[in-house]
């Protein structure tokens, strides 16, 4: 049987840190993973019409709102997108998560390492489901 081929995902990176945010986005380029890349909750809801993703990322601590309002604000404007919380920090365990997210990636494992998990867990999304 052959195994089904699954593009690379757009990828919608939110994090207000921008040696993060640089690294991430040259890795998914060398790789040929589409990635836009947004500093700030502030700057990500100025772009509302460009929140359209296969799968987004986002910083569980932006300063002035938390990944989980964020990720809400994205799924009411561009629907329902798979979302991976990311942080460098321990993240409560009390939050109630919205549908949307559907996954947590620490940060301490690397940027490298960030995104293959990313992409791993996109691909063993998309293969459990079928296309529609």
């Amino acid at each position: 049987m052959k195994s089904k081929l699954i593009p690379q995902p757009r990828i919608l990176l939110i994090d207000d840190d921008p040696t993060f945010g640089m690294i991430l986005s040259r890795l998914a380029q060398a790789k040929g993973v589409p990635l836009r890349y947004y500093s700030s909750a502030r700057e990500a809801y100025r772009q509302v019409d460009d929140l359209k993703a296969d799968l987004a990322l986002i910083d569980f601590n932006l300063g002035e709102v938390n990944g989980v309002q964020l990720s809400r604000h994205v799924e009411r404007i561009a629907g329902k997108i798979p979302t991976i919380l990311i942080s460098s920090m321990n993240v409560p365990g009390d939050i109630v998560w919205p549908e949307s997210v559907s996954h947590f990636i620490s940060k301490k494992e690397g940027a490298e390492r960030l995104l293959l998990q990313a992409l791993e867990f996109y691909r063993a999304l998309k293969a459990e489901k079928p296309a529609a």
